[in-house]
């Protein structure tokens, strides 16, 4: 991981965007023998930051915002950009499926009607 974050800062790439997900798909499952490793994206941008001077990093538009609690997701993220110079960017939304969902909540909210 970090071979690829340096050489991406080498060869003048703008930004990289770790994905969030909290379970390996199946397809993906069943695509790979290994299949990929699901670290915590805060952590794993703070541990690619580290090594870094310029480039910027984004959790990708599939950041689970359902799946966090707000507060502390902004805490974690104001702090990384402080540390890291100013080089995050948010990236949110609803997340992956309603099944993942399920799966680490137990239970799929009904949104709330608007008046």
């Amino acid at each position: 991981m970090l071979r690829v974050t340096r050489l991406a800062e080498e060869l003048g790439y703008y930004s990289l965007w770790p994905n969030e997900f909290f379970t390996t798909r199946p397809d993906v499952a069943d695509r790979y023998p290994n299949p990929p490793t699901l670290f915590d994206t805060v952590v794993t941008m703070a541990y690619a930051a580290a090594v870094t001077s310029r480039i910027r990093f984004t959790p990708g538009p599939r950041s689970c915002c359902p799946l966090h609690e707000p507060l502390l997701l902004g805490r974690q993220l104001a702090t990384l950009d402080v540390f890291s110079g100013g080089r995050i960017t948010l990236g949110i939304g609803l997340g992956g499926s309603a099944d993942e969902y399920r799966q680490l909540r137990g239970t799929l909210e009904k949104p709330i009607a608007a008046p």
